[in-house]
């Protein structure tokens, strides 16, 4: 289909259900600023297949569940869980359902405006993505919001407009080679780990296993992704979330080193000063 479409197809059969953000909004200029000019959130199931030749504006759709078939030069003919799949501008693709059902999550963005600058000339191209939790609940919350009219809510669908904005920059306006993006998701995946077990005695050796490359491979990826070395990461984690146990709580500093990673108080003392200029007894003091 990708080389031989020359007629449009749109088929949306009576059991799919798709919902509209509402973009005349206020609180939508955010996402209008980025080109945005149609998007939405669908669950699909049975008839649903979508054709377009020589298409004039950029297509973005996430997949949270199920799966789809995409035909298009360049890209594999499937999308599952957690895949972007990004059809750009002045191609010619088609894709639709390949199980029971597929949830997808969509933008339609204007070409030469906003993102569509970084999608311009742009090749078809799926791959993994750690965004789409989060970019589901911000859509979520934008629906669920605009449907009030009070300050509170016109408030909350502008901040949920924020973040849809802030996961689609994120995501487009970088560099869309596949392999890139895998990369980095499974660093973010790393981090995710590390975080919620920081009492593991993480060091180079295990991290580079978790992710299946060499150490020297780990340090280079960690500079390009992220500017910092492996472990300069791990104890960026701990220290965050010692911070906030400082704040928060009135435990012992011995059982929030523990918590954190450290044998002992005075280790972490020692690593907490290096990393924040003050002990854990001032910083304390000044909450």
């Amino acid at each position: 289909m990708a080389q031989a479409l020359r007629k449009s197809v749109f088929t949306i059969g009576p059991d799919c259900r798709e919902r509209f953000l509402p973009l005349d909004r206020p609180s939508a200029v955010v996402l209008k600023d980025l080109g945005i000019h149609l998007g939405g959130i669908s669950d699909l199931r049975r008839d649903y297949e979508i054709g377009r030749p020589d298409t004039t504006f950029h297509t973005v759709i996430y997949t949270v569940s199920g799966s789809g078939w995409c035909e298009a030069e360049g890209c594999p003919p499937s999308v599952g869980p957690g895949d972007i799949l990004v059809l750009p501008a002045g191609n010619s693709y088609g894709y639709g359902i390949a199980a029971d059902s597929w949830r997808i999550l969509w933008f339609h963005i204007t070409d030469g405006r906003g993102l569509g600058q970084a999608l311009h000339r742009r090749k078809p191209a799926v791959h993994g993505t750690a965004h789409v939790a989060r970019i589901e609940a911000a859509m979520e919350g934008f629906l669920a919001e605009a449907r009030g009219t009070d300050p509170e809510a016109v408030r909350a669908t502008g901040l949920h407009a924020e973040l849809i904005s802030c996961y689609l920059s994120r995501e487009l306006a970088s560099d869309l080679d596949p392999r890139a993006a895998a990369i980095r998701q499974r660093l973010q995946k790393l981090w995710d780990d590390v975080d919620g077990d920081l009492r593991h005695p993480w060091s180079v050796a295990v991290l580079a296993g978790r992710v299946h490359e060499s150490q020297i491979n780990l340090y280079r990826l960690c500079a390009k992704h992220f500017a910092v070395k492996p472990m300069e990461m791990v104890t960026r984690l701990r220290m965050e979330r010692a911070r906030q146990l400082l704040r928060e709580t009135d435990e012992p500093l011995k059982r929030i080193a523990d918590w954190v990673g450290y044998h002992n108080e005075f280790a972490f003392s020692t690593a907490f000063k290096r990393a924040t200029g003050t002990s854990p007894r001032d910083f304390r003091k000044k909450k």
